[in-house]
């Protein structure tokens, strides 16, 4: 991963902090929000699939996806040594065995073609600047019929989201992207309102919406712009 950043280094398995806490200053709605969108997607999986998570970070996904799918079995492959180390900690904290990990890079995936039922990757496209050369590589590891779900702020003009992406995407620009790798789109859900996503970003704001969410996600409502895309394709069958 090109724009690379160490806050595993220095924070540990802060996914799992801000996913689970209950103390607002902590607590991170927009991401619980995300995770959300991304396991009512994954559930409807078939039961025993093999799911590669790619950009996994410290296993917050994989773990949550293991206990409602304990059928399933998920590998998740992350650049960071230090987020694997963690990831396979937390796994192991809950007795999971239908999980496991692996440091790799995202082009080169340690797997033989047509490995995986479903490919996942959240908030790892945007740091890469080789968009053709990922997806191509994820598409190569998917079976024929299987899935592929990706994640990503959607480009909004006038601002970048984040200073270590490489790149952004319009819906359209994503969309197109997975067409050329022989993906039939199957589902395009936005969420996450800017006007929100803006007030979240403020220290009372966050404070203010991460103590809704204790009892109901702002970000669950969905009014106005967006800037969250989950994308979901199908890989074309083989003639």
């Amino acid at each position: 991963m090109e724009h690379y950043f160490d806050k595993y280094e220095k924070s540990g398995a802060y996914h799992w902090k801000e996913y689970a806490s209950l103390n607002p200053r902590h607590r991170n709605a927009f991401l619980r929000a995300r995770i959300a969108i991304a396991l009512n997607h994954l559930k409807k999986i078939p039961r025993n699939a093999r799911i590669l998570d790619v950009g996994c970070g410290d296993g917050l996904l994989e773990c949550l996806l293991a206990k409602k799918m304990p059928a399933t079995h998920i590998t998740g492959i992350d650049s960071s040594k230090k987020a694997i180390t963690l990831a396979a900690e937390k796994a192991r904290e809950q007795n999971l065995s239908n999980v496991d990990f692996m440091i790799s890079d995202a082009y080169k995936l340690p797997f033989s073609n047509e490995t995986f039922d479903a490919v996942v990757s959240l908030d790892v496209i945007e740091h890469l600047d080789d968009t053709d050369a990922f997806l191509k590589e994820l598409a190569r590891v998917l079976k024929p019929g299987g899935t592929l779900h990706v994640g990503t702020p959607i480009r909004t003009p006038g601002m970048m989201f984040d200073a270590l992406h490489a790149k952004e995407f319009s819906i359209s620009e994503l969309t197109q992207y997975l067409k050329n790798h022989s993906l039939t789109i199957d589902n395009i859900a936005l969420s996450h309102p800017l006007w929100l996503y803006r007030l979240h970003r403020t220290r009372l704001g966050r404070l203010c919406i991460n103590t809704l969410s204790l009892l109901w996600n702002p970000f669950s409502f969905n009014v106005g712009e967006k800037t969250y895309q989950y994308i979901s394709g199908t890989k074309h069958e083989k003639d």
